[in-house]
């Protein structure tokens, strides 16, 4: 294999592992759900760690991670349940506005996805 950079060329399989084990250590026990606390936690660490390479710079970025999606998509899913509660009943659909509105919103639950 080719080394990738000098400083993987001098490390001999003892003081690589040695490196891994302590990223695996410090890393494993945190919570790194997206956009968690834990997860911020330990990109500092690793930029911290790369940036101590010399040569080698490093900037975090902060990105929304939905942004206005969940917002957009409930109200619109809300303004469309009301629609159908409030439209004129037609064959096959019951004929008072609370049973439609509960219709409406069990058919906009069945396509959200689930989470697991």
């Amino acid at each position: 294999m080719v080394p990738v950079s000098d400083l993987e060329s001098e490390l001999d399989e003892g003081a690589l592992g040695d490196i891994l084990h302590e990223v695996v250590e410090t890393l494993a026990p945190i919570d790194r759900t997206p956009c968690s606390p834990g997860e911020r936690q330990a990109a500092d660490w690793l930029a911290a760690r790369l940036g101590s390479v010399a040569g080698v710079e490093v900037a975090l970025e902060d990105e929304p991670s939905w942004g206005t999606f969940p917002p957009t998509a409930t109200g619109l899913g809300l303004l469309g349940i009301a629609g159908a509660a409030l439209g004129k009943p037609s064959a096959g659909r019951p004929e008072d506005p609370g049973e439609r509105l509960a219709e409406a919103a069990r058919a906009w639950a069945m396509r959200l996805p689930v989470l697991g």
